[in-house]
């Protein structure tokens, strides 16, 4: 096989580059003996230093396969059968003479080795100009050194091939295949040689123009066959785009501009303290509805009845719109500038503000705000124009309109919440009573939130007697270790009233949050506060959800007398003095007692366990010992009761109605009847229980019973004591629920109503 290497030395002395062609002819099998020359480029770089070079030819360079590359560079030359050998132009003839000296015939880069047919559309270059071509520098030719292609690796991947900067290019950028196959831009190349020369063109000198004759007409016989000429689009000029501005100039809203004058007054001065005049020339916002001339319209004066703190701006700016208008406030007359700038002093230091309403048809409808630009909140919120140096003017209106306000259909506050906030003097002297509003607001405040008596402040404040006083709030307000805002504000009162505080043990005075009630078994010593330390007072305070509204405040609780109840076995072993107890009870004015159900049924069931009879039986032969006591309920010195139920929102049906349905309204008529009640309910809740836990199951129902009952908040107001009257033989346990447990021999009042025990 014939191969001629073509080498074209297009090279300088600083940049030397050769371009190395190995042509050979191929003859095909083939009936018709037909001969294709078929021309392998390792590689081509034509750069478009001229318009007689081909245009946009770069450098192609594909990787192709080490294995493949290799095996083709060994194997031996096929033998070919002879062919008529074609004839070489004479133009490759030259080029090859001429180069063949510089550059061994194995130099070269390589590319792919068979182009595609069609891969690239050529045009024919255009003519450069003689005068570019002349103003280069030319420099001799220099040989390249390499003279194989086996020192270049040739490996699979993507690494990209490091390219060759020549003096005065740009580095170019490896194609790809898409830039291979894309078609000419239908655009006509219109820029200027001259403007391009640096950039693209390099020295030239004869052997390059050789070279890129010979380029051409190679290029030119080979594909004139194959490749289609590409037609030409004619090209629409383009519109130059007009310049953008970076802020596009919105025309300003011609500013309204008016003028009102007036007088300012204030609540302590019935003159006027000086004049002023508002312009609207300083308006920042003319969009307004209505407008601040609008507003001021129907004003004669200026009214400053209320200066607000700046701060209490945040809590009024909500309900406002977000459209503002501003007026510079100035002086009248010359007169009154002095008083205008003091005033304006004066706003600035105690950063205040002047809210005056706007009215429309009765409705407040917004607020036109005075302040100075130099409380930094208001104007951090409104942003005035920087122009107004003085006292400044904002009219803000509300967010709801005229209408919105008209349809407001609530009724006012004080229909539910009473303010209350007027109260008598507790002092006797009233000037010391107003100074001490200044001075002790939190005394003050407390003695409102409390509701504290009058006459119970004026007998803590009495200097005769030294009085010490403890509080219980625990469950009630706030936490064992962090008392709550109610129990706060008592020891404000206590503590100007002069009382100091002390252990509970030692206090003569005890306080109790009313929420704090409920856990009163908790209360260390409570239960000898209540049955031998009379001279202690006890005292409610505060409220709480669970406690109706009406007993809130501070009360006296606790004071005197007592509540008896009794135990199946004190009915069963003493029956006699239960009804000794019972007569006492109802003679003394300040004692009650009564007695659960449950347990008038389970002593005449144990009695009949007892004796060995029916107590139905008993009942209705006269023979049963709880006749007597049954006449004493009937008559209405015993009660047959339970303690009320506790209502409980999440229940859907309220136990209250139930407790009076059957205590009030469907209460047995006669003693018959009751005999009857009290023994159906002990069979319904002991049913299924064994006759040896009766006793502590009744015991611990008697105690929750009596515990409920203490807390009721009528027996509160009237009732100290809270007794069990038990059996004497019975064994009394401490029992940790601060009720009193003893028996119906050693009971006692404690009150001298009866001066020896009956």
């Amino acid at each position: 096989m014939r191969k001629l290497h073509t080498t074209v030395d297009i090279s300088n002395e600083d940049h030397p580059f050769a371009i190395t062609m190995p042509l050979h002819k191929k003859a095909e099998r083939s009936s018709s003996d037909s001969v294709e020359t078929e021309v392998e480029l390792n590689e081509v770089l034509v750069s478009d230093f001229s318009r007689g070079g081909l245009q946009h030819l770069k450098r192609q360079n594909v990787a192709i396969a080490y294995e493949e590359l290799s095996s083709f560079l060994s194997l031996p030359e096929p033998q070919l059968p002879q062919t008529p050998s074609l004839a070489i132009p004479r133009e490759l003839q030259l080029a090859e003479q001429t180069l063949e000296n510089h550059v061994p015939s194995e130099s070269g880069i390589s590319t792919k080795q068979r182009l595609s047919f069609g891969a690239l559309a050529l045009r024919l270059p255009k003519a450069i100009s003689d005068t570019v071509l002349e103003s280069k520098n030319q420099r001799p030719p220099s040989k390249t050194p390499y003279t194989s292609i086996m020192p270049l690796g040739f490996k699979k991947g993507t690494m990209p091939t490091p390219s060759i900067a020549f003096g005065g290019y740009p580095e170019l950028q490896e194609p790809t295949l898409s830039s291979i196959n894309a078609l000419p831009s239908p655009y006509t190349q219109d820029h200027d040689v001259e403007s391009l020369q640096d950039q693209f063109m390099q020295d030239h000198n004869t052997q390059m123009e050789t070279g890129d004759e010979f380029l051409e007409e190679l290029m030119l016989s080979s594909f004139t066959n194959v490749l289609k000429p590409t037609e030409e689009c004619p090209v629409e000029p383009l519109h130059p785009q007009l310049p953008i501005s970076d802020r596009l100039l919105v025309p300003k809203v011609p500013q309204e501009t008016w003028t009102w004058s007036g007088n300012v007054f204030t609540d302590t001065e019935s003159s006027p303290i000086f004049a002023v005049t508002i312009n609207g020339g300083t308006t920042a916002v003319v969009d307004a509805n209505p407008s601040l001339s609008e507003a001021l319209q129907d004003m004669k004066d200026l009214y400053f009845t209320s200066f607000h703190d700046a701060v209490d701006f945040d809590s009024i700016l909500p309900a406002c719109q977000e459209i503002y208008q501003f007026a510079e406030v100035g002086p009248r007359t010359n007169t009154d500038t002095g008083y205008l700038n003091l005033f304006c002093a004066y706003m600035a230091k105690m950063h205040k503000i002047v809210l005056i309403p706007i009215f429309v048809d009765g409705l407040i409808i917004g607020h036109t705000i005075f302040f100075h630009p130099k409380t930094a909140l208001v104007t951090s919120r409104l942003r005035p124009p920087l122009e107004i140096q003085s006292l400044a003017a904002a009219l803000v209106p509300c967010n709801l309109s005229g209408f919105q306000f008209s349809e407001n259909h609530r009724n006012p506050p004080k229909k539910y919440l009473p303010a209350q906030i007027d109260m008598e003097p507790l002092l006797s002297n009233q000037n010391l009573w107003l100074r001490s509003i200044k001075t002790r607001p939190r005394y003050h405040h407390a003695l409102r939130v409390l509701k504290f008596p009058r006459m119970l402040h004026n007998y803590f404040c009495e200097d005769e007697y030294e009085r010490t006083y403890s509080v219980w709030y625990e469950g009630g307000d706030g936490t064992k270790k962090r008392p709550g805002m109610e129990t706060l504000a008592l020891f404000d009162i206590l503590d100007k009233c002069g009382i100091k505080r002390s252990h509970i043990r030692d206090a003569r005075i005890v306080f109790i949050h009313v929420g704090a009630v409920k856990h009163l078994h908790k209360l260390p010593g409570f239960l000898d506060i209540c049955s031998t330390s009379f001279p202690v007072q006890l005292y409610t305070y505060g409220s709480h959800e669970t406690i109706a509204r009406g007993l809130w405040g501070v009360r006296e609780v606790y004071p005197c007398g007592g509540i008896v109840t009794f135990t199946p076995q004190a009915l069963l072993d003493d029956l006699s003095g239960v009804i000794h107890r019972v007569s006492q009870i109802q003679r003394h004015s300040m004692w009650e007692c009564y007695i659960i159900p449950p347990v008038l049924g389970m002593a005449v069931t144990l009695y009949s366990l007892r004796e060995g009879s029916d107590p139905t039986s008993d009942f209705d032969s006269g023979r049963s010992p709880y006749t007597m006591l049954l006449t004493m309920i009937e008559d209405g010195e015993l009660s047959i009761i339970s303690s009320p139920s506790k209502y409980d929102l999440s229940s859907k049906k309220d136990m209250r109605q139930v407790w009076l349905r059957k205590y009030w309204t469907h209460r047995p008529g006669d003693s018959r009847a009751t005999f009857q009640a009290c023994l159906d309910v002990f069979n319904d809740e002991f049913q299924g229980s064994l006759p040896t836990n009766w006793t502590s199951a009744i015991l611990d129902k008697i105690s929750k019973d009596l515990r409920c009952m203490r807390t009721q908040p009528v027996f509160m107001e009237k009732y100290r004591r809270y007794v069990v009257l038990d059996s004497p033989r019975a064994h009394q346990k401490t029992r940790e629920d601060a009720l009193e447990w003893t028996s119906t021999t050693k009971f006692d009042f404690k009150d001298d109503f009866y001066p020896t025990q009956e």
